[in-house]
């Protein structure tokens, strides 16, 4: 009987010591590493500048739009300063004329909401007259004193309608009584651009002139502009911006467009009464500059934005939350660590391939 000897087991190889452990240990995990860390790197590179970069575009976008309501500004206060100086050159005392001529203004500037004229008491010597041609009850005051506020009214002939200026508790004296002090004490004739505030069921903001003819105070000349239409103009650059824009002089908030969803309305209202008080002291102490906190009124991370426009010395916070602003660069840098990561495992998948066919 032959004997048979038993088939010698065959010897397993620890992995490690393999051709494909090997592979894996000294070729795929420090290249995986390499890989990674240089992604890692990048995309930290790639989020500090894409930060930058949106940081940039967003206080150079603040800049714009308040260059752009200066400009509007400017231009309101000069039509005032205008309208004052054809009253010092003549124009004073001819009511008639000067009803006409405030009708010329508003039909060639469609920004304008109202032109007010109102003179001194009896300052043209014209208040005993009373109502004249030309010159109906409606554009006086009391004694017969020059007290005209032509407003637009689609309901009225002509888009237009004439009534007496009233006076308002809201308006803190800036249209009339500071300009007139202003001048009396100090002899400064500056234009003055008043805080908004409610008038006869419209918000509005006037820009004001002072008449001086012969070194004494004989009225004013005003132009009033409606709080929506800067509330349109910040509409329309929050929507391109996906943020909010906020305006405030003098303590009160012109227009926000957070106003557009609901909730607490700002315009009119008093800042330091508002959930913003603190966002707005802030950017008194940051103009041109960009912050980041926590929003009182959103209760989340904001990234802020503040800009002075000069004439009227409007401030304008643009506010982001942060979240809208990383999302983009998140996206990115979660991108190219998904490609890393295909591309590793490709490269596994070959190499185990590769491993089986030796």
């Amino acid at each position: 009987m032959s004997y048979i000897a038993p088939m010698p087991q065959e010897k397993r190889i620890a992995f490690h010591r393999s051709l494909l452990g090997r592979s894996m240990l000294l070729g795929v995990l420090p290249a995986a590493a390499v890989l990674l860390l240089v992604v890692s790197i990048n995309g930290y590179r790639a989020w500090t500048r894409s930060i930058a970069a949106l940081d940039e575009d967003l206080r150079h976008s603040a800049a714009l739009i308040a260059q752009k309501l200066d400009v509007v500004n400017q231009r309101n206060t000069r039509l005032a300063q205008a309208m004052a100086a054809a009253q010092e050159s003549g124009q004073f005392g001819r009511r008639a004329e000067s009803l006409r001529w405030a009708e010329r203004v508003m039909r060639d500037n469609p920004q304008v909401y109202a032109v007010s004229i109102a003179y001194e008491p009896n300052a043209d010597g014209n208040d005993a007259a009373g109502a004249t041609e030309g010159v109906p009850a409606l554009a006086l005051g009391s004694g017969g004193r020059l007290y005209a506020y032509l407003k637009r009214d689609p309901a009225a002939p002509g888009g237009m309608r004439l009534e007496p200026l009233q006076d308002s508790d809201d308006d803190d004296g800036l249209w009339y009584a500071f300009p007139k002090e202003r001048f009396e004490r100090a002899g400064v004739r500056d234009p003055v651009i008043t805080k908004p505030y409610e008038y006869l069921g419209t918000n509005i903001i006037e820009n004001v002139a002072p008449i001086v003819i012969a070194g004494r105070f004989k009225g004013i000349v005003g132009l009033d502009v409606a709080l929506t239409e800067v509330e349109q103009t910040l509409a329309d650059e929050a929507k391109r911006l996906g943020a909010d824009l906020m305006l405030a002089t003098r303590g009160f908030f012109i227009a926000s467009t957070s106003d557009a969803r609901g909730g607490t309305a700002l315009r009119t209202t008093r800042v330091a009464e508002s959930g913003l008080a603190s966002v707005f002291d802030e950017a008194g102490r940051r103009d041109g500059a960009s912050w980041s906190g926590d929003d009182p009124m959103l209760r989340e991370a904001c990234f802020y934005v503040a800009a002075t426009v000069p004439t009227g010395g409007w401030t304008l916070v643009l506010r982001k939350p942060t979240h809208a602003i990383t999302a983009s660069v998140t996206d990115l840098v979660l991108s190219n660590l998904w490609t890393a990561a295909v591309g590793i495992a490709v490269l596994v998948v070959l190499l185990l391939l590769g491993a089986r066919a030796i």
